[in-house]
């Protein structure tokens, strides 16, 4: 229908760009469903232009008759419409969306004071939509109810524009233009970011001074600046009164009837944690003294302590420690080197005269990769030694 009439106006078809709106099913102008072609989305070759009249040749467009739309097809392609014909310079903030939403969910009831019931909400507007066609749409029962949740909250970031027409045009029973007009109405919301809040506070009278500062002392003696501020709530606003009051007098009384806790300087005798951490890494040493063990790396040695992170933290601190890691933690060359050994007394045990890149490959070395001189000389002691002892 859309050709013909291009073709009676303009006297040519043309690609339209009504047609290809976001969750546009079906034609805008005649409310009928459109017609599939044989042109590929994701085509590699999407980018090039292909004249309208050699997509009607084909047979599949050719005697294809014409299908109503459905009701929420025909709402969504129009509204679509609404918003292409809108200036671009209409801007809609977050804050405006958020009063917006809210208002919606207030005035159809589906609130508990501030909170919004977000179940209501989705069930209503599920209800007007249909499931069966959310469902077709690419919806399900989460995600559904998450998008409209995300709505009827505070705004945080953009969404597609079918999902707030999903979502609001239900509140106005499918009328667009009375949607599109409550938007445009609704105000904004209060900057309460960069408003400063004034604590009015009231003159109390020297005598009330007095008195609150005579309560204090009998309540600062007794249990200390800390625990009389926090004894009560009384005490809370005692304390907030005095601060306004005479500030300096109360942190002069604070300050002589602080209690000074007895605090041990040193609780903990990093010698002897020293001697003991020093004497277990040893015992995990000679425990893991086999040459098909796993590198026995510094990290390797601190996770079989018990206070691994403790210990790391303060090597400084335990200089035997860090001697026993400097000397017997396993570099990777070292463990590369293990592995030959080992690749070597194996290919003796079989009696299995291995080449050097046969002794790399069963040592998972990549001979791709830089090889260090020390592995290299490794390598080639390896090999001579097989020479030496193998028939």
């Amino acid at each position: 229908i859309c050709i013909v009439e291009q073709i009676d106006q303009f006297g040519e078809a043309f690609w339209d760009r009504r047609w290809f709106g976001f969750y546009t099913y079906c034609c805008p102008m005649h409310g009928v469903r459109f017609t599939s072609t044989e042109m590929a989305v994701h085509d590699p070759a999407r980018h090039s232009f292909k004249p309208l009249f050699d997509v009607l040749s084909t047979a599949r467009i050719k005697n294809k008759n014409v299908v109503p739309a459905k009701r929420q097809d025909n709402l969504i392609s129009k509204a679509a419409m609404k918003l292409l014909s809108q200036p671009t310079s209409i801007n809609f903030t977050f804050q405006r969306l958020t009063h917006f939403y809210r208002d919606l969910a207030i005035s159809s009831n589906f609130n508990r004071g501030n909170q919004i019931k977000q179940s209501e909400v989705s069930t209503f507007i599920t209800n007007f939509w249909s499931w069966r066609w959310l469902e077709y749409r690419g919806f399900n029962r989460d995600s559904l109810s998450h998008t409209m949740a995300c709505l009827f909250r505070k705004h945080r970031k953009q969404q597609v524009y079918p999902v707030h027409l999903i979502a609001a045009l239900p509140f106005f029973d499918g009328n667009i233009d009375s949607w599109w007009s409550a938007l445009l109405t609704s105000p904004e919301l209060t900057q309460r970011n960069n408003l400063k809040t004034t604590v009015i506070s009231r003159q109390i009278s020297t005598n009330e001074v007095s008195k609150c500062k005579t309560n204090w002392l009998t309540l600062v003696r007794e249990f200390g600046p800390k625990a009389a501020r926090y004894q009560n709530n009384d005490s809370e606003k005692l304390y907030t009164a005095l601060y306004r009051a005479d500030r300096d007098w109360l942190l002069k009384v604070n300050k002589i009837h602080s209690i000074h806790r007895a605090v041990r300087s040193k609780r903990i005798s990093w010698r002897k944690r020293d001697y003991a951490t020093c004497k277990l890494l040893f015992s995990f040493l000679y425990q893991a003294d086999d040459i098909n063990s796993l590198r026995r790396s510094k990290r390797w040695f601190l996770s079989k302590l018990p206070q691994m992170a403790t210990t790391e933290n303060n090597l400084f601190r335990l200089p035997l420690t860090a001697m026993f890691l400097a000397a017997y933690s396993e570099s990777f060359q070292d463990y590369q080197c293990r592995r030959l050994i080992q690749v070597t007394r194996d290919c003796y045990t079989t009696e299995v005269l291995a080449q050097p890149w046969q002794l790399y490959r069963k040592a998972r070395i990549n001979t791709q990769r830089h090889i260090s001189s020390q592995v290299k000389k490794t390598c080639d002691w390896c090999f001579n030694w097989l020479t030496d002892h193998t028939k």
